[in-house]
Parts: C-alpha cells; structure tokens; sequence
C-alpha cells in the first residue's frame, strides 16, 4: 500500500459530531487537536430553534484614494449603500483532516477520492462538509441532525470501507454520478421550503435509480415501478399508499409546478411534508443499499419517521 503523503491529505469541515479517530480500508479520518473550541465558537452563532448556521452578513465597501507623490495612497472606506445581505459563499474553519492512503484517481483537487469519502462522511453524520479551500453556501445543519438513524464509530468505518470499496470498482462516469448523488442528499436540508426539498430528493432518487441501473440491470418503465422495484432490489420494505403519494407529488411539481394541487409555497396539508420526508429517508436507505450496506437498518420502515441504529 502506498504511504499516504502531504497530497493524499485533505482538510474539511464542519463536522461536529465525530471527536474520534475514524480508520477505514483505505484511509483515515482525523479530528484537530481543537475540535472541542472550535465547536464551542462555532455553536454561538446556530441558531437556536433549527440549529442551523446561516451565512454571515456581507457588505461592500468603497475606498478613496489619493495620487500623492509616494503613489496611491487609501484614504477612509465608505460603506456602499443598500450592500448589506447574507453572504452568498462562505468558508468554516476545517475541523477534521482525512488522508487516502492509495487513491483509485488523482483528479483536481476536490474531485478525485477525497469527494467521496467526505460526502460519504456527509452522509452517514447527517451534515454538509466542505473542503478547506472551498466555500459552502446556505444553511448549514450543524446541531441539526438530518439523519432518521443513529451510528457509532464502529459502524461508521464499517460504512466507509464497505461504501469505498464499492465505490472504487464502478466505471469512472458512475463513480461521479455516485459523488453527485451524496452531495445533493447532504445539500436538501439547507433548502427551507418543503417543495425544494422535495425536488432535490427526487433528483437523488433519480441518480440512485440510474446508478442501480448500470450496476445491477434494473430497468422500469414508469417512475412509480421504479419506486418499488428500487426497495425491492435493496430489501427495503414496500409502502404503496406512500409511494403512490411521492410519485403524485413528484408528476405535479415537474410537469404541472403544482406543490400538492397548490402554487409552490401556499400552505398544504400535512401529508405533503410527511410524503417529502418519507422520500429522504426512503433515500437514505436507498444510498446504504447502493453502497453495499446490509444492515438492518434497510428493513426499517421509512414512513415510521423513527430513529433506528445503523
């Protein structure tokens, strides 16, 4: 195995609820030495209902100069007016470290291995994580846990070597489908309307179904088979009342932008959230099966809306 070295080493956060040492075939993940601050500076700024952190407040300014005979000289800054908003990008400080000890592609930076396990890690934390180099956007679920299950450190590795491995021996355009899919499912939370979340579930969905396809030959006709033959193929258990429902509200919002028979946004019953939320996790299950998982886990019910163990 190849000594992992200072480019097969990746900073990333914000990951608050791993204080331990991570080891995986393949690799490792490693907290910094000042997690615990860093958390603690951090939590100051969630919010305290949802526990998510919104971007900070930006704003621009505007310099005056001078052309003095020692060149261009800065005066006072003045604040442009009207610029204040919340911050489109922003970075957090890096929280954990991982090192690949042999990676299957050495890509651009943040493409490659390294985009994998951290959405993978994004995944099994219920979080989004970034790179250090590169900025996030929105809200960001830091005491807000996303997930309907619980793990331990045990199974977490468990999940990563089992998922890498996987994960390493699909064609190159499926391994980046995969990437895509963890990082849409790590990214749903951060929209605030029910009805987004929902179109970026489905578009997970879609990607799982498409991956399912190429690795094992599943082909349906309709989304509605493809909802069922997709927990059949991972022995997750079958709901049609509620996969009916995912399918109605999906052919509404994509081809009718109709959220529950209503203008996005306008008040809705509470079948219509549930049905998103059975989609998440309906997804989540769908991604342990995709990677290899076969827990128990995949035999609990989606539409229970209860935490189980992973």
């Amino acid at each position: 195995m190849e000594t992992p070295g200072p480019q097969n080493e990746f900073e990333f956060g914000f990951l608050t609820r791993c204080p331990q040492r991570l080891e995986f075939d393949g690799g490792v993940v490693e907290p910094v030495s000042d997690l615990e601050k860093l958390v603690e500076d951090i939590s100051g700024s969630v919010h305290e209902q949802d526990g998510f952190l919104y971007p900070p407040i930006s704003e621009r300014w505007k310099v005056r100069t001078e052309l003095t005979r020692e060149g261009v000289r800065e005066n006072e800054r003045e604040l442009v007016r009207g610029s204040r908003r919340q911050a489109l990008l922003f970075r957090l400080p890096p929280t954990h470290s991982m090192l690949i000890a042999s990676p299957a592609r050495r890509d651009e930076y943040g493409h490659g291995d390294e985009a994998f396990i951290l959405h993978a890690l994004s995944y099994i934390f219920g979080t989004r994580l970034q790179f250090r180099r590169w900025f996030l956007d929105m809200r960001i679920p830091v005491n807000k846990d996303t997930r309907d299950f619980f793990l331990t450190a045990r199974s977490a590795e468990s999940f990563l070597s089992t998922s890498y491995a996987c994960w390493r021996a699909w064609p190159r355009a499926t391994q980046d489908r995969a990437i895509n899919a963890l990082y849409m499912n790590s990214r749903s939370p951060s929209y605030e309307w029910d009805w987004e979340r929902f179109a970026i579930d489905y578009m997970v969905f879609d990607a799982l179904y498409r991956t399912t396809s190429e690795i094992h030959g599943l082909t349906c006709p309709t989304h509605f088979a493809r909802l069922r033959a997709m927990c059949q193929q991972y022995r997750i258990p079958d709901n049609s009342t509620w996969l009916q429902a995912i399918y109605d509200l999906r052919n509404e919002l994509f081809h009718e932008s109709l959220w529950d028979g209503h203008q996005p946004g306008l008040s809705t019953n509470e079948d219509a959230f549930r049905t998103g939320l059975n989609l998440r996790w309906l997804n989540l299950r769908l991604i342990a099966g995709l990677f290899g998982y076969t827990g128990e886990y995949l035999q609990t019910e989606w539409w229970e809306h209860w935490r189980a163990a992973f």
